[in-house]
């Protein structure tokens, strides 16, 4: 058991670190909350392909971010049953 905590504690060590690394590297839309609402800044048309670097980034976020989630709610559970 110790090393699976070991080593999922290292998982969310670099997970947390690479949002942090691609959150910083995003651009700024400057459309702000209300272009997030009401899903302004979409130039490209309705069934476009034309993703950026910063939708990529934006994508990947959010995967590392349900990764962390994951990993921290089953490091939760287990040290929970552990006990």
């Amino acid at each position: 058991m110790g090393i699976a905590v070991i080593l999922a504690g290292a998982i969310l060590i670099l997970c947390s670190i690479a949002i942090i690394v691609i959150v910083a590297m995003q651009n700024e839309r400057g459309d702000g909350l209300s272009g997030a609402i009401m899903g302004g800044g979409n130039s490209a048309g309705f069934g476009a392909r034309d993703k950026s670097n910063s939708d990529r980034l934006v994508g990947l976020t959010k995967i590392l971010g349900v990764v962390f989630f994951v990993i921290a709610i089953a490091v939760g559970i287990v040290g929970v049953l552990v006990k």
